[in-house]
């Protein structure tokens, strides 16, 4: 008999196109897809499109003949379970259960009972969106590289490259470093713009809301808790929104240009009394000083970064422990009491410190003073009264016993005088002496006799016992040379001029080459020479090379052979340089 298509039906609806377990399209639907294939294009079937729709006509048996007396179904290990069976004659087998995962099922009878993945560890999931709900319960959340995130408000992500958690804050205009930053949350009392640099600081409370409300530093603020922080996102007037008061702002401008002033990396930025604005300037008392943090990054165009970290300063008796004052009076102290334990203001009168109200000077008759008494400021001056010219003082001797009084030079006051009538001079026999005696006024001149050149001084030795004379010197007189220290000089870097003697035996005068002819360098034992003359025809060289030597660019080595090189020494040639040995 020809043979009959294997007609398939419609596969049902609980029968996915495509089969979990693999990935490809399940074996019920190729089948169906497959048998339309051959109705459709093969020619020559007898089955028509109609047909598939009810169902396979029946076939006509192709094996034996025999009558069936007993058919039942089994579940197996589907997870399904039969009942009717076995049918003897006629009669319907109900399936019933829930047909297991392993076996192509969901291994469930509702969607919500279903597992979330029917094939291992997920291994499917790439990315998931539009979850709603709670996550329950998970043991851990290992996120991967975020760098490249974009920001929104809501999300979480994790940047390998400063190793910070980031969230996503407010409307999307904040990404939080976690655990690296703090934020005040607020309403802004009048607009704020982040970029350039911009201090905010309190200004109110919305109501009894618990939010507080914030705006741009103005001039003048006087309240060292005033301040909040620094703006990180731009808030239109009335909006809500946030405010660093601890960590990194980055993508601001931050060169100082806005205000007037160049900032550089590691400025230190202070809140300006005077204008309200940033400053790099620290203020002066009795203004607020307060520095809201550093430039850690001077950029313009929105590409600089800014380190927040409120320091509010200090005020003499505002959080100090030890200090208590009251009301400050104009010229008060600073005293330390012991019964209250703490420093506190007070005044002159209360430390026993007096005011003085006037000074006066008082001074000897022979002076007067003015500008006495001094009651507020001002100053005394002391001035000698007019005395006769030529007065003597006349007592009295010492102390103060009586006032000081002058009278006047009388001839009795002039010592008697003593006059000179004749001055001579003596010198020593080798000397002349010339104006010999002055009787009135006039020049004693003493000249050096005539001596022979060459002559030395021959006695006395000392004193005056006998006149000094002199005899010619002879080579007796001449001293052994001695007294220069010579020393092994072997560190020198630079060239040396060598000395030489202009004689053999006698006096010796030493001569050196004043030019760059014959050079001697100690630190490496060079002698350099414009030309070297062996007067005797020889040139000698050791035949091995005992130190390391380098020949220089521009030199050229020669050596008469055999030489060897010693271990561990080395010969090194500079380039363009050749070492001969013949």
């Amino acid at each position: 008999m020809p043979d009959q298509p294997n007609i398939t039906n419609i596969p049902s609806s609980r029968v996915g196109v495509i089969d979990p377990r693999t990935g490809m399209i399940s074996r019920e639907w190729y089948r169906f897809f497959l048998n339309l294939f051959n109705l459709a294009g093969a020619g020559g079937n007898q089955t028509s499109l109609d047909d598939l729709q009810i169902g396979p006509p029946p076939q006509p048996s192709t094996g034996g003949s025999g009558t069936v007396t007993s058919v039942d179904v089994s579940g197996g290990t589907t997870g399904l379970t039969t009942s009717g069976g076995p049918v003897t004659t006629s009669g319907v087998i109900t399936v019933a259960g829930t047909l297991n995962v392993a076996n192509g099922g969901t291994g469930s009878t509702t969607a919500a009972g279903a597992p979330f993945a029917l094939k291992a560890a997920n291994a499917d999931i790439t990315s998931m969106s539009g979850l709603t709900g709670a996550v329950g319960s998970p043991t851990s959340v290992q996120m991967g590289s975020g760098s490249a995130t974009t920001l929104a408000a809501g999300k979480m992500w994790y940047s390998e490259v400063t190793g910070a958690w980031n969230l996503g804050m407010g409307g999307g205009n904040i990404t939080q470093q976690v655990g690296e930053e703090l934020f005040t949350y607020g309403k802004a009392s009048a607009a704020i713009t982040d970029s350039p640099l911009q201090i905010v600081y309190h200004t109110g409370t919305v109501g009894a809301s618990g939010v507080v409300t914030f705006a741009p530093t103005i001039a003048g603020i006087t309240d060292n808790n005033a301040i909040v922080g620094v703006a990180t996102e731009s808030l239109a007037h009335n909006n809500f929104g946030r405010v660093t008061t601890f960590g990194t702002v980055r993508g601001i401008t931050t060169n100082g240009a806005a205000f007037g002033e160049t900032w550089a990396d590691d400025d230190p930025i202070w809140y300006n009394p005077v204008t309200g604005n940033p400053t790099n300037v620290e203020p002066v008392a009795p203004n607020i000083k307060i520095q809201v943090g550093l430039v850690i990054n001077a950029g313009s165009g929105g590409s600089g970064s800014f380190h927040v970290e409120i320091n509010r300063g200090s005020t003499l008796g505002g959080t100090d422990s030890n200090v208590q004052l009251g009301t400050l009076a104009n010229k008060d102290l600073l005293a330390y009491s012991t019964s209250l334990g703490y420093w506190t203001n007070s005044t002159f009168s209360s430390l026993g410190v007096g005011s003085v109200t006037s000074v006066a000077l008082a001074l000897p008759s022979i002076m007067s003073v003015s500008g006495s008494p001094v009651t507020t400021t001002g100053t005394l001056t002391g001035t000698l009264t007019t005395q006769s010219v030529n007065t003597l003082f006349a007592g009295p001797s010492s102390g103060a016993a009586a006032a000081p009084t002058f009278r006047a030079l009388t001839t009795a006051d002039i010592p008697a005088l003593s006059y000179v009538t004749s001055v001579g001079l003596a010198l020593p026999s080798i000397m002349t002496v010339s104006g010999s005696p002055v009787t009135s006024s006039g020049t004693l001149t003493g000249a050096l006799t005539t001596q022979a050149v060459n002559t030395v001084f021959a006695g006395p030795s000392s004193g005056a016992a006998a006149a000094p004379t002199f005899r010619a010197l002879t080579t007796a007189d001449i001293p052994a040379l001695g007294g220069a220290t010579i020393s092994n000089d072997t560190t020198t870097a630079t060239n040396l001029y060598p000395l030489f003697s202009t004689a053999t035996s006698g006096a010796l005068v030493n001569i050196y080459t004043g030019n760059a002819k014959l050079l001697y360098k100690p630190s490496t034992g060079e002698l350099t020479s414009s030309a070297m003359i062996s007067s005797n025809g020889i040139q000698i060289n050791a035949n091995a090379v005992a130190t390391s030597y380098t020949i220089a660019t521009g030199n050229n080595g020669l050596s008469a052979g055999p030489v060897s090189v010693n271990t561990g020494v080395t010969v090194t040639i500079s380039t363009g340089s050749t070492w001969t040995v013949v």
